[in-house]
């Protein structure tokens, strides 16, 4: 296995006062699509809308840059969750091949699934 490259990952945080209620590490594909690899809620701010605040908001930054896909690795317990309740669907074998592909600093982990879901645009005007 090569050596793994983090250049452009950020992190995105949701805090409450100075605390961290939500965090999130992403990387931005040009405009086709935005990782997320890895995103947690401290347990204090769990089942308070945190997550969905969170999620919220960093759509309307990807929107803003005008990024077209939300790509994410769901842990297989999670798969459901990230369906149902975010509107994720699983990426086609095709696109899959695509990106593992063309986009070899993607981070994968073992024993996820890869989903996706389409960035609303226009949520943020940059006036």
């Amino acid at each position: 296995m090569g050596s793994t490259d983090f250049f452009g990952v950020y992190n995105a945080l949701l805090t409450v006062g100075e605390e961290v209620a939500t965090a999130g590490l992403f990387r931005v594909y040009g405009h086709e699509f935005a990782e997320l690899p890895l995103v947690g809620t401290s347990e204090l701010y769990r089942r308070k809308g945190f997550f969905h605040v969170f999620m919220v908001c960093f759509e309307r930054l990807l929107s803003y840059i005008k990024v077209k896909k939300i790509v994410i690795p769901a842990a297989t317990d999670a798969i459901d969750m990230w369906i149902k309740s975010f509107g994720f669907t699983k990426v086609p074998p095709k696109m899959l091949a695509y990106y593992r592909e063309t986009y070899t600093s993607m981070v994968a982990f073992q024993d996820t699934t890869l989903l996706q879901r389409d960035v609303p645009q226009g949520m943020v005007s940059s006036r």
